[in-house]
């Protein structure tokens, strides 16, 4: 369970995606069930247009994904502050983003850096890459 929470060690591509899927599948589950209890102790189905559901939500795959996230960047040599708009996409809701004055050109490009930092992080051979050739 500890592992689950580790930041340190180093994480290759495969385990990245693994851990990924196992994740948002937990997410996925912890998802039903905040909504289950929600249903069940207030009556009605929480919205997603409330920014309390959205932080809630945002601060558990935080939890959950941030761990993965800077155990594949170490093990690429990413510095963590190019994650640091990846991790904040978690707490922002992109609804709030495009409400605001701030030109949907902007949006649209810090989209683009993250999905290149998101595959920067998923394809890079990293060191555990390297290790693994190495031992062949």
């Amino acid at each position: 369970m500890l592992k689950f929470f580790d930041f340190t060690t180093d994480m290759g591509r495969l385990d990245y995606f693994k851990s990924s899927i196992l994740r948002s599948l937990i997410a996925f589950v912890l998802a039903i069930i905040y909504v289950i209890i929600s249903v069940i102790l207030t009556g009605n189905a929480p919205s997603l247009e409330s920014s309390n559901e959205v932080l809630m939500t945002g601060f558990i795959n935080l939890l959950l994904f941030g761990p993965i996230i800077f155990r594949r960047a170490n093990d690429i040599d990413l510095h963590y502050a190019w994650l640091t708009p990846l991790l904040l996409l978690f707490i922002t809701p992109i609804d709030s983003l495009l409400a605001t004055d701030i030109v949907p050109s902007l949006v649209a490009l810090y989209s683009l850096y993250i999905t290149v930092i998101s595959l920067i992080l998923t394809f890079k051979p990293g060191q555990t890459h390297k290790e693994w050739l190495r031992s062949r």
